[in-house]
């Protein structure tokens, strides 16, 4: 654990983007899913292209509010993602393959923190026979918005736990 902050520092909004500068600066990227004009979100972008990171964006519609930063980042030149092998490539990191020993490849529900886990059991109760679930009937089931929604499953699919498919629907794997 790393802060500038002494041992029992509040958090407190303006400390957040010395935090941030801090989480960018060890990240190969930073992932912007959803970014008003004026966003914390935004800033770390900045830090994240000051230290010659990779600047990422998930676009959202254009009406939203909440897609003007992100949809700025891309005018801008950020890396568009669509899906998690769009961070993948681009940092050049790939998903382990499927041609492991069948023993290592049975199928196990994966131990996640609390918020993915909603969003596992989600995508299990709305899904018959692994189909494919829409963000929009997952963010409803959960009870997160379709933002926090995508940007859970974006790392749920990062870790090879999820597949997007075209349309916005997501599958577990």
């Amino acid at each position: 654990m790393l802060s500038e902050f002494p041992l029992g520092t509040a958090p407190e909004p303006h400390n957040f983007p010395r935090r941030n500068r801090i989480i960018s600066g060890l990240s190969l990227g930073t992932v912007v899913v959803e970014a008003g004009t004026r966003s914390g979100a935004l800033i770390t972008a900045q830090f994240a292209l000051d230290q010659n990171r990779d600047v990422f964006a998930v676009p959202g519609p254009i009406y939203s509010g909440k897609s003007r930063g992100t949809n700025g980042l891309l005018r801008q030149g950020a890396i568009l993602v669509q899906m998690a092998q769009d961070i993948l490539s681009e940092i050049e990191l790939h998903p382990p393959s499927s041609d492991q020993s069948p023993e290592q490849n049975t199928p196990r529900d994966p131990v996640l923190p609390e918020r993915e886990q909603r969003v596992w059991d989600g995508l299990a109760r709305l899904s018959d026979a692994d189909a494919p679930v829409h963000i929009d009937a997952l963010a409803r089931e959960t009870g997160f918005s379709s933002g926090e929604a995508l940007d859970i499953l974006l790392g749920l699919e990062i870790q090879c736990h999820v597949e997007q498919l075209p349309g916005m629907l997501f599958k577990r794997k």
